[in-house]
């Protein structure tokens, strides 16, 4: 949004545009690196599992968690920019404390429910149950996801809808 403020303080755009063009844009590139990966299970005459049809569902629930975080982060990035600095510098710790290289089965299990405290958790699980099990997740993990999803869309909304006025002053 600090770089679209000339288009939006010279004519009037719903200022969350901007945030869901880069999520759109992102999304499409998700996308298009999910063809390589239907291609390379193809070729290696994998059996492609009917649960590969419950991947939208996934999608969807990381788009909406990803939005609220995105939300959340741009309006409040306006007044504080150091939360630009400070989301890129606890990104990284945050990825790797997320199973998505290493499989859960390497962590000690008393560290398990460390990990589980990780939002990201739920969304891999979701992701990893249809890729690699070949099955749907576990309706406990999805649950979690929906909600997590759900409730940070909600929150990053709301104080992005209630910051948006204010915004044009700050940019």
């Amino acid at each position: 949004m600090l770089g679209s403020s000339v288009i939006f303080k010279k004519v009037y755009v719903p200022k969350s545009i901007f945030v869901y063009s880069i999520i759109c844009s992102e999304l499409l590139n998700f996308a298009f690196a999910l063809i390589p990966l239907m291609l390379l299970l193809v070729i290696l005459r994998h059996a492609l599992p009917l649960s590969l049809l419950f991947l939208p569902v996934p999608i969807l629930l990381i788009v909406l968690f990803t939005s609220g975080i995105a939300l959340l982060l741009s309006a409040c990035a306006i007044f504080f920019y150091d939360i630009i600095e400070s989301y890129k510098l606890l990104l990284l710790p945050w990825m790797w404390l997320t199973p998505i290289i290493y499989p859960l089965d390497i962590v000690p299990p008393n560290y398990l429910p460390f990990i589980k405290l990780n939002p990201m958790y739920y969304f891999v699980e979701c992701f990893r149950a249809p890729l690699y099990s070949g099955c749907l997740p576990d309706w406990e993990i999805l649950l979690c996801a929906i909600a997590l999803g759900s409730l940070l869309f909600l929150l990053g909304y709301k104080i992005f809808i209630h910051l948006a006025d204010d915004i044009i002053f700050y940019v």
